[in-house]
């Protein structure tokens, strides 16, 4: 597989329902939302730490087992510099304003979950079939853009892993 480097677009849809194969991924892709401007410098992908717990020897003092309790959580992140009002309550709730005034925020801390979907310049896609979607304004460059950070979380769809690394190049 190609590395996955630097990033070339981003999606956003419908959290996935099916299996993903090539015919799924196509299908969503057709259905997405395209992000057309990530900030310069602002997009992350990346996976915490395992919680674990060392169970020490003590007549050594070194470890003698480790127990990964609980897998770090995968995320990808992303500042939107440029973005409609439909894509601000698509991504952080609330609702537009008559007229096309502008965003109105949530009264609560709204529940958004969508497939999130990162294409790198070497032409691999980063999965997230279903992610919990938190956004914020993120000022960058003196610019108030929307902060988001995809969570990819357990679909509780048969045999739809939280996250895929798929080559590109098998896709389309």
């Amino acid at each position: 597989m190609k590395p996955f480097i630097g990033l070339k677009a981003v999606y956003y849809g419908d959290v996935m329902k099916v299996a993903l194969t090539k015919q799924a991924l196509t299908t969503w892709l057709g259905t997405a939302k395209k992000i057309e401007n990530v900030h310069e410098g602002t997009w992350r992908y990346e996976q915490e730490d395992a919680t674990e717990t060392e169970y020490i020897n003590e007549l050594t003092g070194e470890p003698y087992f480790i127990d990964q309790e609980k897998k770090g959580k995968k995320t990808m992140s992303i500042t939107i510099g440029e973005y409609d009002v439909e894509t601000r309550v698509a991504l952080a709730g609330g609702k537009a304003l008559d007229a096309g005034l502008g965003w109105e925020a949530p009264a609560d801390i709204p529940v958004i979950e969508k497939c999130f979907v990162g294409l790198t310049k070497t032409g691999n896609y980063i999965v997230f079939p279903k992610a919990s979607i938190k956004a914020k304004a993120d000022t960058q460059n003196k610019n108030v853009g929307l902060g988001i950070t995809a969570t990819a979380m357990a679909t509780g769809v048969s045999g739809l892993q939280s996250e895929y690394l798929i080559d590109g190049s098998k896709v389309g």
